[in-house]
């Protein structure tokens, strides 16, 4: 039995279920089972692959868990120290060879690729990079299937998206801001917007989705070749997602939601443009061969004294280091 950790946002998850798709198609004759108790509700919308994608899959069990990890703690509360433990708990001791863990969530790494058949193991990551699932994309692109769009004000947005030489554009602050996370300074985003007009798209429409509507409508006045778009909020999140993907070219940030809306992009001819700025602690960008890497103009980062989310961030990373 192979468990896989599913944590985060939806961006996280859908790395995650890839990764865990991988891992199928790798060891066939393995039972694959999900653990779903990282997901970070109500930071983000809980776990949304069932609901968003129709993805069932069996989750493990509490004892499963605790067999191969010696941890298995109930309540949000807990989700801080188990998140520790598994960072570290995978470097020694008795389940050294039963759970093993990402210590760079961006990171590929071939040995979840060795794994001994007979045995039993928990894997805990983000597995956020492309290389692990890019030999299956037409698999993973019918996985991540969209439902149809029914809302009125995201069919106006949709009819315009296809119809339109359109851009999307993503600037995530919220919770990053909240968490000390870096993002990238605005500065980057009109170079991006710059340079996809004069290569050979002179009537480029940017379509702006964000967590932060209020600065961005303030930071991107004056164009007029701009839409903002708004109305999908908490559950209805991941239609901002579905539309970024059916734009014909990207600009992306720093964020796995981000990534996956370019990465569904199935246009021939698309150009995605991703800040050179790998999420805070990490060393790899969420980008693709291929994608365009630019200078991010990082702007104002919230220091760890400034945000208790940047506190907790701290004490997460320095216990990792020991």
């Amino acid at each position: 039995m192979i468990i896989i950790s599913i944590g985060g946002g939806l961006g996280n998850q859908m790395f995650e279920y890839a990764f865990a798709s991988k891992i199928k198609s790798v060891y066939p004759g393995c039972e694959l089972k999900l653990d779903i108790s990282n997901v970070s509700e109500p930071a983000h919308n809980g776990y949304e692959l069932e609901a968003v994608f129709g993805i069932k899959e069996k989750q493990a069990s509490a004892r499963e868990i605790k067999k191969l990890t010696g941890l298995c703690l109930p309540g949000e509360n807990w989700r801080l120290a188990r998140r520790c433990y598994r960072k570290l708990g995978a470097l020694s001791g008795k389940y050294r060879n039963t759970f093993l863990a990402q210590t760079d969530f961006t990171k590929y790494e071939e040995r979840f690729f060795s794994l001994v058949p007979e045995n039993s193991y928990y894997l805990y990551g983000v597995f956020a990079n492309y290389r692990y699932f890019d030999d299956m994309r037409e698999e993973i692109l019918k996985t991540f299937r969209f439902p149809p769009v029914c809302e009125e004000h995201n069919l106006v947005y949709a009819g315009r998206i296809q119809q339109e030489n359109s851009v999307s554009l993503h600037i995530r602050r919220g919770d990053y801001l909240t968490a000390g996370i870096r993002t990238p300074g605005m500065d980057y985003y009109r170079r991006a917007m710059d340079y996809i007009i004069r290569h050979g798209n002179p009537d480029a429409q940017f379509f702006v989705f964000t967590d932060d509507m209020e600065y961005a409508e303030k930071e991107l006045r004056g164009y007029k070749n701009i839409t903002f778009v708004k109305g999908n909020r908490g559950k209805n999140s991941f239609r901002d997602m579905q539309l970024m993907s059916l734009c014909r070219h990207n600009i992306i940030t720093n964020s796995t939601f981000s990534f996956w809306g370019a990465y569904l992009n199935t246009g021939p001819d698309k150009v995605v443009i991703c800040p050179n700025l790998p999420y805070t602690g990490t060393a790899e960008l969420f980008s693709c061969d291929g994608w365009i890497v630019t200078d991010s103009g990082a702007g104002h980062v919230h220091t760890d004294n400034e945000t208790r989310g940047g506190r907790i961030h701290k004490k997460v990373r320095k216990l990792c280091r020991k």
